[in-house]
């Protein structure tokens, strides 16, 4: 989890390298800040996925928050919003669909 400034394409990069770094189940949610809109991106691998992880359906959750949409496969999603203001709020409701989906782990 970790949220910071950047586009959807620097977010993007971000995701990757995770994906690339990470032993064991890994979903990174990441917002950002550009030009008054705040992108979402959530990427999930194959073991988080295995464990009930849909990035799309997080991405939803979280967007939807923040005054947007988005959605996506489950490996990979993005979403955008106009609310920076309720970044701290969507990050909670990130983590509460995935504590749904892990049991709080």
């Amino acid at each position: 989890r970790a949220g910071g400034a950047g586009g959807a394409k620097e977010l993007a990069g971000i995701g990757d390298a995770l994906k690339d770094r990470v032993e064991g189940a890994l979903c990174a949610v990441l917002l950002g800040e550009q030009g008054g809109r705040v992108p979402v991106l959530v990427t999930a691998n194959e073991q988080a996925q295995a464990a009930g992880v849909h990035a799309g359906d997080v991405c939803s959750v979280l967007s939807n928050v923040i005054g947007g949409g988005g959605g996506g496969n489950p490996s990979f999603a993005r979403g955008q919003g106009n609310d920076a203001s309720k970044r701290s709020e969507a990050l909670a409701a990130a983590r509460a669909a995935l504590d749904g989906v892990l049991g709080g782990v």
